[in-house]
Formats: structure tokens, C-alpha cells, sequence
């Protein structure tokens, strides 16, 4: 079992547009951000970069995370590692972009807009998170969370989506489907991540309010939560870093180097 550690799972979300541009200063955040984060209860963190449509740019722009997120570990010993976030409505453009940037980043989610990309996300096995999007869940179709459990995914809700917009009525009616999509992940063994979401500037939730929300407002165990975004985050980490090497080239193979 991989060394316990504690990761905040969607830090801040970069563009592609920010990610090409100054490396010093990209690495300059990162290495504020590992402050912020430190402070914040957690161990390792992980900078994301959000993929909202096809571009020849893609795979440039998650290789420059990588080699910030290289430089920052080296620097500051927080554990750092690069994760791309698929945004878009359509399940032929989401694997165009899966299949671009996989190789690059250590961890890779999907938005579930659609009752398609939610089978496309509990169906493919690059996908390692399935992330909860602002609008309202449909349920997803029969035997799509049997394969999310055969694949292994990981179940995430964005604490700060909740409060994008909307009333009172609108943010009831997103609590209640966080709810819902909290006790699903928990009844069926679902490994569920709590994270603040997309941020221009970096303002990280506490380890403790990620995990008092869970337990309060979602009726999660916190335990459960600590699990999910601790060691079985890492244990994951460390598999897609092996398969990435060509240490792991097949589930269930191990290459000594």
C-alpha cells in the first residue's frame, strides 16, 4: 500500500490557452498553491486542466502541466500531479480528447453532462473519475453503474458547483442530486471525491470541511470520503504512473525495470 496521503483533487483549473503561455509563471502558482494546500490539511494536490473542445494544442498543454507539476514536487515535496478534465456535451468529442491527452496526465475525468457521457465515463477504462456537472442528473441507464464498479471509478462531486448561479430553489434542487449521487457511489462501493472545483484564484475548502460536508449535508461517512480522496487516490496514482512508464502494460501485468 502506497504511503497515506491526503489530495486535493481538482486544484484550481487551468486553460489550455494559460498552460502554453508563461512556464515560470505557471510554476510560480503551482509552488503558491502548495502552500495553500498544505495549510488546508492536505498532502498532495492535483492542478487540472479543463478540456472544453478538440485543439491541435491539447496534448502540448498537458505536457506542460506535467513538467510543472514535476518541477513543483521537486521543489516543494508535496506530491503534484497533473489531471485533464473533459467539459464538452458530446461523447465523440470527449474520446477524441481521452484518446489525445491519456499518456499525459497521471489522472483523467469526465464531466457527465448527458446520459451518454455518463455510460461513456462508467464504460471507458482511461476514464479514472466521473465527475457530477451543474445540471440535473438523469438516472443513469441499467447496467451502467455495474460497469463503473468493474472498471473501478471513482465518483466526484464539485462542492463548489452548488453555489454557480441560480436561487435558493436551484441550490436545494443540486443538493438533492449531489445527495442522491453521494448515497448511490456509497451504497455500491464507489470510491467518492469531494473537491471545490474550478477557481481562478486558488482558495481551497479544509480536509475537515470536505469531510464534514460529506457527513452532514450528504449523509456520507467521513471515513468513507478520507478513504477515497487518500489512499485509494494514491493507490490509482501510482497505477496509472506504472502504466504510463510501461511498467503496468496490461491489467494484471507487472514489468521489473
Amino acid at each position: 500500500m502506497p504511503k497515506r496521503c491526503r489530495y486535493d483533487a481538482f486544484t484550481r483549473g487551468f486553460t489550455v490557452e494559460e498552460l502554453l503561455g508563461n512556464r515560470e509563471k505557471i510554476v510560480e502558482e503551482l509552488l503558491e498553491i502548495a502552500t495553500a494546500a498544505r495549510e488546508s490539511g492536505f498532502q498532495g494536490f492535483l492542478p487540472t486542466l479543463i478540456l472544453e473542445e478538440q485543439s491541435a494544442e491539447l496534448k502540448r498543454a498537458a505536457h506542460a502541466l506535467w513538467e510543472a507539476c514535476r518541477s513543483v514536487q521537486s521543489l516543494r515535496g508535496l506530491k503534484c500531479h497533473p489531471r485533464c478534465h473533459v467539459r464538452v456535451d458530446r461523447v465523440d468529442e470527449a474520446k477524441r480528447i481521452v484518446q489525445r491527452v491519456r499518456g499525459v496526465c497521471t489522472v483523467l475525468s469526465v464531466e457527465i453532462t448527458t446520459r451518454e457521457l455518463y455510460a461513456f465515463a462508467c464504460r471507458d477504462r482511461r476514464v479514472d473519475i466521473v465527475t457530477a456537472g451543474t445540471r440535473a442528473l438523469h438516472p443513469p441507464q441499467k447496467g451502467v453503474i455495474k460497469y463503473a464498479q468493474l472498471r473501478g471509478k471513482f465518483f466526484e462531486l464539485v462542492v463548489g458547483y452548488l453555489l454557480e448561479g441560480g436561487g435558493s430553489d436551484t441550490i436545494a434542487s443540486r443538493l438533492a442530486g449531489y445527495r442522491e449521487l453521494a448515497s448511490l457511489a456509497f451504497r455500491k462501493g464507489l470510491p467518492l471525491i469531494l473537491s471545490a472545483g474550478p477557481q481562478k484564484a486558488y482558495s481551497p475548502y479544509s480536509y475537515r470541511a470536505l469531510l464534514s460536508f460529506a457527513e452532514v449535508l450528504l449523509g456520507v461517512p467521513a471515513d468513507y470520503v478520507a478513504r477515497s480522496i487518500g489512499d485509494l487516490l494514491e493507490t490509482r496514482i501510482q497505477e496509472n504512473l506504472e502504466k504510463i512508464s510501461g511498467k503496468r502494460p496490461a491489467e494484471g501485468v507487472y514489468v521489473e525495470v
